[in-house]
């Protein structure tokens, strides 16, 4: 069986650039946990079952998960401990199925490649079982390390404490991710605070008799005046509730959501403003979480999950998930209906998207200009009244992150490319020479898609760094715009 410390590395090695050192160090001495039967004379059925493992960190797995918040290191406890019995049937008899099966399980796999005349693969794979001896064990033969394995375990314990090291001494990969070299990088300060005068409340409604008087109400309640009702032409008498508030009221220009926030900006007059819908699911004690960060040109009110539908809640992580990927971010809200923009920032958006993508495209363009965006945790209510946001909408908003990134972020797409053409067609050009090297076959087909392939990714490995150049010198002319 591996010996105990390589039990410890691999979970910890995996687990340092999550959640850092310290917290790595638990995960690993949890993927040690099951060879406590050799000090406790407890059978191995009781600590190599997955069935039982997972019986008895139900309830610790749960904890950790929802009473302390660290998901991520529930996450990878739990999977430090049920990849210590994995890694044994490899080696020996485990009986990883007690009690449903009695039986002990091993897996072996056998390979090679052979280089002569000719490249020649070799492997074979076999999964053996024998019935579980129930009897006592007589002697202890779990080793701590081995000759073997103790250096294979010191570089997975050693290379990523060196790696953190590293990182936290160089460069942020995402701001290279989205080709930027713009001094105003996120930087987290606080400046002076927002104050309620310099912010306008803009509220785009459709149809939302319902609960467009309550929303109002609570806003005046805490003490905001300079309220921007921008309607998309209701029916159900939303307008008149809202003269009754004696608020500012505009229809909006075009249709869809993106048409009423691009018309609600363009009538601000204050230096700060913040986009909330008008269904009563947020709830204006939260604005002041968002005065803080005046130094921001957007923040994200992060919802809090329990009353967002389980089906819009898988959506929302899906498109958050790309997004990130595609720019570099690592925002965990970024449909948010609820967000603070600096005025000046968001009139400089192009606002191509329509309905309810507006989001995803204002965090674009802030993630890949200034890069001053952030989070703050929210409440989210029931809302009141009948939901807009059908299922098949969060297909659209995804489409729309893929054409966003094209359209704010092409190095990462061009970069995508070429990596996507250029690993396959230099491995198959190498191919077709060793053949015809060694071998003194000639693969014309095969050639002619290699070429094609390498062509294909050095072209747009060279339209990326081109991209990568007009991006930088985009943001310096942008700043020295600013600045004059």
């Amino acid at each position: 069986m591996p010996e105990l410390l390589l039990h410890f590395a691999i979970p910890f090695s995996i687990s340092a650039p999550i959640i850092g050192v310290k917290r790595a160090i638990i995960v690993g001495i949890i993927g040690m946990l099951p060879d406590i039967d050799v000090l406790l004379h407890v059978h191995r059925s009781m600590t190599h079952s997955l069935i039982i493992l997972t019986i008895i960190f139900l309830l610790p797995l749960y904890i950790i998960f929802f009473k302390m918040k660290e998901k991520s290191l529930a996450l990878l406890s739990f999977f430090s401990l049920m990849i210590h019995p994995i890694m044994d049937i490899f080696q020996t008899y485990t009986p990883i199925l007690y009690p449903i099966s009695n039986s002990s399980f091993q897996v072996n796999i056998k390979g090679s490649v052979l280089i002569s005349r000719s490249v020649v693969p070799y492997i074979e794979s076999q999964v053996s079982s024998t019935p579980t001896n129930f009897q006592k064990f007589l002697i202890m033969d779990a080793p701590i390390f081995t000759s073997e394995s103790f250096i294979v375990s010191l570089i997975l314990i050693v290379a990523p404490i060196f790696f953190l090291k590293f990182k936290k001494d160089s460069f942020n990969f995402k701001d290279f991710h989205n080709a930027s070299i713009n001094s105003n990088l996120r930087i987290e300060f606080n400046g002076t605070a927002i104050k309620k005068e310099d912010l306008t409340i803009v509220i785009p409604t459709l149809n939302e008799v319902k609960a467009i008087g309550k929303v109002i109400d609570e806003l005046r309640n805490e003490g905001y005046s300079n309220i921007l009702i921008v309607d998309g032409y209701s029916n159900d008498g939303t307008i008149e509730v809202a003269r009754s508030k004696n608020v500012n009221i505009v229809f909006q220009e075009g249709k869809g959501k993106a048409d009423a926030i691009r018309t609600g900006i363009k009538l601000v007059k204050t230096p700060f403003l913040i986009v909330m819908d008008g269904d009563y699911t947020y709830d204006p004690k939260d604005i002041k979480k968002f005065l803080d960060f005046s130094d921001y040109d957007e923040v994200i009110g992060t919802r809090e999950r329990k009353n967002i539908p389980k089906i819009h809640r898988f959506g929302n992580w899906i498109i958050t998930k790309t997004f990130n990927l595609l720019f570099g971010t690592s925002l965990r809200d970024v449909c948010s209906g609820m967000y603070l923009l600096r005025t000046e920032v968001a009139r400089e958006i192009g606002f191509e998207s329509k309905g309810f993508s507006v989001e995803v495209e204002v965090a674009a363009h802030v993630a890949t200009t200034s890069k001053k965006i952030r989070e703050v945790d929210i409440g989210y209510r029931k809302r009141i009244g009948n939901p807009k946001l059908k299922s098949h909408y969060g297909f659209l908003i995804i489409f729309s992150v893929v054409r966003l990134m094209l359209r704010y972020n092409p190095v990462f797409f061009l970069f995508s490319v070429s990596s996507a053409a250029l690993a396959p067609g230099v491995a198959i050009i190498g191919y077709v020479l060793y053949e015809l090297i060694f071998n003194g076959i000639k693969h014309h087909i095969w050639a002619i898609i290699g070429i094609s392939l390498s062509g294909v990714g050095f072209i747009s490995l060279l339209l990326a760094i081109l991209a990568l150049y007009l991006k930088r010198l985009e943001y310096r002319i942008m700043g020295r715009l600013k600045k004059s």
